[in-house]
């Protein structure tokens, strides 16, 4: 666990001061090989609504021939992930969808993604419920991703998305991002350190001296300043914006 959250972390770092897209989505690919995922994209609706005949892709990395024929067989008609992006307050697997919503109709199509190399998806969007936000998916041959990869998976999926953004010439997909106002205290920084490197609340309460509840008191806090949903978005957001340092 220890060297794929180096992994993680040196993404992190060093997606920010890449030189191109290129570069990036190259940066990304590799890093991505650690956790097994051997495909990506980062996408985004236009409408207000999630209709996948109104997607633009912002970056690729090998997903371009599943999006053809996923449309060809019309499944862009039944695929239920579009509205789970409602749904969730965050990221999920597509092992949450299957759960959340075991509809028959979509069998063939999760049958042929398998079929093709593909076992289990996540999709992360940028900013939780937002469904114009951009939207990365990893996707592994494996029946299922390791939860204990998940949330360092997450992190660097919005640290991708974001630079995606930048190289577009857009604005930022989190208004953290475009303000450098913004101002954590002195125990939320703390407490997100210590996020980025996997310790739960009660371990950041024993290694700080203070309770678990506030611990979660000061992340929940970092987290509505970030404007983020998930403390390893507030950890990746606050490290880019400079206020926590991850070494």
């Amino acid at each position: 666990m220890a060297d794929v959250r180096d992994i993680a972390w040196r993404f992190i770092n060093a997606a920010p001061a890449v030189a191109s897209q290129e570069a990036l989505d190259q940066l990304f690919s590799e890093t991505l090989k650690a956790f097994g995922v051997d495909r990506f994209d980062c996408v985004r609706f236009e409408g207000d609504r999630p209709v996948i005949e109104e997607l633009t892709v912002l970056g690729d990395g090998g997903l371009g021939d599943w999006r053809s024929y996923f449309v060809e067989q019309k499944y862009n008609q039944t695929d239920p992930s579009p509205t789970a992006v409602a749904y969730f307050n965050g990221a999920f697997t597509w092992a949450d969808v299957k759960a959340l919503m075991p509809d028959r109709s979509v069998a063939p199509m999760w049958s042929d993604a398998e079929a093709g190399g593909m076992g289990d998806g996540l999709i992360v969007p940028a900013a939780p419920r937002k469904l114009t936000s951009p939207i990365v998916r990893l996707i592994t041959p494996e029946r299922r991703f390791e939860p204990d990869i998940l949330p360092l998976m997450k992190s660097m999926a919005v640290i991708y998305a974001s630079s995606i953004m930048i190289f577009k010439d857009q604005r930022p997909v989190d208004m953290a991002l475009a303000d450098p106002n913004i101002e954590l205290t002195a125990r939320e920084i703390e407490c997100l350190h210590w996020c980025a490197r996997g310790k739960t609340n009660h371990e950041i309460g024993v290694i700080l001296s203070i309770s678990r509840h506030t611990v979660n008191t000061h992340v929940e806090s970092a987290k509505r300043k970030l404007g983020v949903g998930t403390r390893v978005q507030a950890a990746a957001l606050a490290h880019q914006l400079g206020l926590v340092s991850i070494v």
